[in-house]
């Protein structure tokens, strides 16, 4: 996830726009803290919850 793009692209947008990103979440929670704000809503594509069946699905 590239919260910093992300964080950018949101200061130039209207502030009334609320901006949807779609995610694994597959990903460190400091990359996703900066974006729990109202701003930001969450399409969430889970793949699986274990890490290894993640990888395995992930790879091909």
């Amino acid at each position: 996830m590239q919260s910093e793009a992300i964080l950018e692209f949101a200061q130039v947008c209207p502030s009334e726009w609320n901006i949807n990103i779609e995610t694994s979440l597959n990903v460190p929670l400091e990359q996703l803290e900066p974006l729990l704000t109202g701003r930001f809503s969450f399409i969430i594509d889970m793949k699986a919850m274990q890490p290894d069946i993640y990888k395995q699905y992930r790879a091909g």
